[in-house]
């Protein structure tokens, strides 16, 4: 084995109950955590260097990969969560709502959403590739992902709606009585496949919520 891997593992950061799992499926009879790092002991000359068996070496490797986040955790993070439906600028598949004032970019004194959809760029995981530099295309491929586009008066998605976003979508609907409303829904590239808008107080909430299932459905 190269020098470079050699560096790249550090047996502090190993995690001999996940070496003993990997191993235990290839069918070695290892013996818990304690016992498989007995036996790294032997075969790494006191860890010391690395083992010559290739599914050792994996073994190791598997123990220490870091599960990347999802990118709706990422922006979590990033732009934390708000119950405040001015403030939010998504509307996630878990029902949760992307605070999009800035508050935890040090706006903390914001009413109303201030920064730009385009702006969930910034959390893109590395395992997500977009053929763009386009802000615009990761706008659209987080929508594409299930999460919906809020609007002051109206919506953008991609997915049917899940239990927990439509009990927010109803929220939001109301919060438009008296005003217009507007869904757009497009594909992952954000063109747009199907567009509606309405009145109020002419339009009832369940007539704008089952326009949006029957656009699903065709």
């Amino acid at each position: 084995m190269d020098q470079t891997k050699q560096e790249q593992i550090d047996i502090n950061d190993v995690n001999w109950n996940k070496v003993n799992t990997y191993l235990k499926r290839l069918g070695y009879d290892v013996r818990g955590a304690e016992d498989v790092k007995d036996v790294y002991f032997r075969l790494t000359n006191k860890f010391t260097k690395l083992p010559k068996s290739k599914d050792h070496i994996e073994a190791l490797e598997y123990s220490i990969t870091k599960k990347e986040q999802s990118w709706e955790t990422k922006a979590k993070r990033y732009f934390g969560l708000t119950r405040n439906l001015d403030l939010a600028g998504y509307l996630l598949t878990d029902g949760s709502l992307l605070d999009l004032s800035g508050r935890k970019q040090g706006n903390s004194c914001a009413t109303q959403r201030v920064l730009d959809h385009r702006e969930i760029n910034s959390t893109v995981p590395d395992n997500i590739s977009i053929s763009s530099d386009s802000n615009s295309k990761y706008m659209w491929a987080f929508i594409a992902r299930g999460n919906i586009r809020i609007n002051s008066n109206g919506i953008d998605l991609a997915v049917m709606p899940t239990s927990k976003q439509w009990r927010v979508l109803r929220e939001h609907i109301l919060m438009n009585r008296g005003e217009s409303y507007h869904v757009d829904i497009s594909n992952k590239k954000g063109e747009i496949l199907a567009s509606a808008s309405y009145e109020f107080p002419e339009v009832s909430v369940s007539r704008i919520v089952n326009d949006i299932s029957n656009m699903f459905s065709v």
